[in-house]
């Protein structure tokens, strides 16, 4: 079976799952240069085929700079990223009517916009693709609704597979320890971490990130004594930072952070009310902490939280790890869109 899969981009993060994936099927990767956009790509890309092309934007949409160097005719199945600024995949899909009973529509489908005109268009360009593949079964079960003559398949994006989960001890210190992992950026919203460890300085805290100290100097000048700031870290040099944390803290936007903590076995706490990443579903589903870092109380019920015995956030942490290992890994994202490609493949729908 082959494959056309076109994503927005393949970072490194990506790189296991479609080595996984093409383990199963005869899989072409097109996408998009990661650095432009602040991604890193990976070292290598082993065990199916990767073709780039560069973007250019005009205006809030995004257009390749040459046609699409390869012909659709020639694979059985594609798989296609749905993101309405990406406005020559629409072309693309429209001026293909023979090829939409091997259209898959893929990703997290609902944007930040609101646009009734939108909405309008992506319900009418999604219902008239084979099969939509989408992030996660929150998202799956909203689309449904709209769509109820539509198959629809959820794969819980992930980034990590079932022997990756490990489990680490809780710290015995009192002193409350936390840690935060990811890009740093105005969404994020770190300055609420540089306010509870000004007004808590018995609390501990690491950022972990790219370019972290950089950024914090930057934007915010000299950090108290309390806050450490390390460089991009992955893989195994991130768990003496898991080990040493009793939780980890998302004050801003939330993406693929709640897998690495679940991988390490550790409770995310999370922004309420703000906009998160798909990811935020498996949040909700292990019923993890949502407080308001703006709010004194219950930044001061996460304190006392990380004191002591620390049992709330030691059952916070179960609960996540048990729901990743579960259904938010690479063997079950393989699984989802082997299962999503057969249909299409067979003519199951």
């Amino acid at each position: 079976m082959k494959v056309l899969f076109i994503v927005d981009h393949a970072p490194d993060y990506r790189e296991a799952f479609f080595q996984s994936l093409a383990k199963h099927c005869n899989l072409t990767v097109l996408s998009h240069p990661c650095k432009p956009d602040g991604l890193t790509p990976p070292e290598s890309r082993n065990g199916y085929n990767y073709i780039e092309m560069p973007l250019r934007d005009i205006g809030p949409f995004r257009y390749i700079k040459s046609s699409i160097p390869v012909s659709l005719d020639s694979f059985d199945v594609l798989c296609i990223d749905f993101n309405p600024r990406q406005i020559w995949r629409s072309v693309l899909f429209l001026k293909n009517k023979e090829y939409w009973n091997k259209w898959i529509w893929w990703g997290h489908v609902y944007g930040r916009s609101s646009n009734k005109i939108l909405e309008w268009f992506r319900r009418f360009i999604l219902e008239k693709a084979q099969l939509v593949l989408v992030y996660s079964r929150k998202i799956s079960n909203e689309l449904k609704k709209e769509l109820p003559d539509t198959p629809i398949v959820s794969f819980n994006n992930s980034q990590s597979f079932k022997s990756d989960f490990i489990d680490l001890q809780f710290p015995k210190d009192d002193q409350p320890h936390f840690i935060f992992v990811g890009r740093p950026q105005p969404r994020k919203r770190l300055d609420r971490i540089l306010k509870i460890a000004k007004e808590y300085p018995s609390t501990q805290w690491r950022l972990i990130g790219p370019g972290m100290k950089e950024y914090m100097l930057k934007n915010y000048g000299d950090v108290p004594k309390n806050i450490q700031c390390f460089g991009k870290t992955t893989g195994e040099d991130l768990i003496p930072h898991f080990e040493w944390c009793h939780a980890v803290v998302n004050p801003g936007h939330l993406g693929l952070l709640i897998s690495n903590a679940a991988i390490h076995g550790r409770p995310v706490i999370i922004q309420k009310n703000t906009k998160h990443a798909p990811e935020v579903a498996l949040a909700h589903e292990s019923n993890q902490i949502f407080i308001d870092f703006d709010n004194k109380e219950d930044v001061e019920r996460i304190v006392s939280m990380a004191s002591g015995h620390a049992n709330t956030l030691k059952e916070a942490a179960k609960r996540l790890k048990n729901i990743a290992i579960s259904d938010y890994t690479f063997e079950n994202m393989v699984e989802k869109h082997m299962y999503s490609f057969n249909q299409v493949f067979y003519k199951k729908i």
